[in-house]
């Protein structure tokens, strides 16, 4: 896992939120 595609998942979950 990189860190790009964790902060990119992050990115999405608060745009979910």
């Amino acid at each position: 896992m990189s860190r790009k595609q964790m902060i990119a998942d992050l990115k999405v979950v608060s745009t979910a939120l």
